[in-house]
């Protein structure tokens, strides 16, 4: 089939979660035999244009605005759906496949697309069909007009949600990435939900590095306060009661708020940042760690680190908010737990590194849930299922 996959942000031009996952959707694509292409948006003029990248055609274009204006531009960004159209015009496809087009590409590319007579798909990889931005963990899962105006104020458009679902007429399936999506999203009145987990190529993710002799806990990603970066601190100040040496490793950038982590670790533990790390060295870091985690105080939809470490073999400690919990099984392939209760999440830690036994257990079911449930076959399998 001739497929293309709508994507905001696509490498080597954006990075970031969805970003990847539809990176790798595209490679898992083309080892199947079909034929991919591409439509992203890129921030300088410089790299707009038509490329390849790793086997894959990319087309394209240039688009930035304020924030304070994408309630609006989400929904029609002229410059995109012209875009979108002159592809469309130049060359016909069976499937064109949307990830997130939320901010640049605008959901009005889905009825351009569709009258096109292609099949159209979209996955949703978090709550931005429902909402302006992540959702408090705690929060119930039915969205509330008036806390969403309290919350976002000038970015509040009371019309954006009835438009996006107006727009959802034109998608012949949508598809959330776990459950815990899918129970969102439907609660918040999108039917019809098919669930497609991520997956990982088990060829890139396998253990082969070596682990640091210093107990080394793994956090990959934009270390935020969404993302449970307080509450991370707070307990590895616990651990480091208990645990000498102990290093905290984070795959991302350094920028002022976990220069305040650090800060507020009062030289009780170590802190390595990695900085911008290409994919294809991801395997090697992940594996200098003994445990990875994931304590999102946002509901998080998946957590692509999740499977990627427990691929390593690397027992995980994840959030109970979201859809973590459909990866890990609490206590046999790491733990789930609030994060908030620092008490049990720094238990935990110290669980996992005092006692190898258990860990050793923990690392070979992970790497077996991996292999029989989140593997990169898989979600191909599960995607070309809807394209049919």
């Amino acid at each position: 089939m001739k497929i293309l996959l709508l994507s905001d942000d696509f490498p080597p031009f954006g990075q970031g979660g969805a970003a990847a996952v539809a990176f790798n959707v595209a490679k898992g694509l083309l080892k199947k035999g079909h034929q991919v292409s591409v439509v992203t948006a890129v921030r300088e003029e410089k790299n707009a244009g038509e490329s390849v990248y790793e086997g894959i055609k990319i087309f394209a274009f240039q688009s930035s605005y304020h924030e304070r204006w994408r309630a609006y531009l989400s929904l029609y960004n002229p410059k995109a759906v012209d875009f979108v159209r002159s592809i469309l015009e130049k060359e016909k496809f069976d499937i064109v496949h949307a990830h997130n087009i939320h901010q640049y590409i605008s959901y009005d590319s889905l009825r351009v697309t569709k009258k096109t007579g292609a099949k159209v798909i979209l996955t949703a990889h978090d709550c931005m069909l429902v909402n302006y931005g992540k959702v408090d963990g705690q929060a119930d899962y039915k969205m509330n007009p008036l806390q969403q105006f309290l919350s976002f104020r000038l970015r509040y458009n009371p019309f954006r949600n009835i438009i996006i679902k107006h727009y959802l007429k034109y998608v012949d399936n949508v598809a959330a990435v776990s459950n815990e999506l899918k129970k969102l999203l439907e609660v918040n009145g999108i039917k019809k939900v098919e669930v497609v987990h991520n997956g990982v190529d088990l060829n890139v993710w396998k253990n082969s590095g070596q682990t640091n002799t210093n107990p080394t806990v793994l956090f990959s990603g934009k270390l935020t306060q969404a993302k449970g970066g307080a509450e991370l601190t707070r307990a590895l100040l616990e651990v480091s009661k208990e645990i000498k040496n102990l290093t905290l490793l984070i795959v991302g950038q350094k920028d002022s708020y976990t220069e305040s982590l650090i800060a507020s670790a009062q030289g009780l533990f170590n802190v390595v940042i990695t900085g911008w790390t290409e994919e294809k060295n991801l395997p090697a870091i992940y594996s200098k760690a003994h445990l990875a985690v994931f304590p999102s105080t946002c509901f998080d939809t998946f957590g692509m680190v999740n499977i990627e470490a427990m691929a390593l073999e690397k027992p995980v400690i994840a959030t109970s908010f979201g859809g973590a919990k459909e990866i890990i099984v609490d206590g046999e392939t790491g733990f789930i737990i609030n994060p908030y209760d620092t008490e049990n999440f720094s238990n935990k830690m110290i669980e996992l590194l005092e006692n190898p036994d258990k860990a050793k257990e923990m690392r070979k079911k992970g790497r077996e849930k991996v292999e029989q449930f989140f593997t990169l076959e898989k979600q191909i399998e599960g995607y070309e299922e809807l394209y049919k």
